[in-house]
């Protein structure tokens, strides 16, 4: 239902379904989360949306991790954070790993 109003930009009923789905542990939560995170991205509420993102780092879906790091990167490149959008895009490994930075000749 929540994907419905998704598609027929009725975004506030939206949110409303996909967070029930989001927030209960079933096969749907994940998607549920890429589209809220999609909503309030496109709401540039981009503080709540670095919450669904930062669970999505770990997820074992490539695509859905991919979309969660490169938005990441984006939101943390735009707050001026660079050594955690380059965390985000694999440039660092750890967090603790400060000597690596980006290399600008790649």
């Amino acid at each position: 239902m929540g994907e419905s109003y998704y598609q027929t930009k009725n975004l506030t009923k939206a949110k409303l379904v996909l967070n029930e789905v989001a927030n209960a542990q079933n096969d749907y939560q994940e998607d549920a989360q890429v589209r809220i995170s999609q909503i309030l991205l496109s709401e540039n509420n981009t503080s709540e949306a670095k919450i669904y993102l930062e669970g999505l780092v770990n997820s074992s879906n490539v695509n859905i991790k991919n979309f969660a790091n490169t938005e990441l990167m984006k939101i943390y490149a735009e707050e001026k954070n660079f050594s955690q959008a380059e965390f985000c895009c694999g440039f660092r490994t750890s967090e603790s790993d400060k000597s690596k930075k980006f290399d600008e000749s790649r």
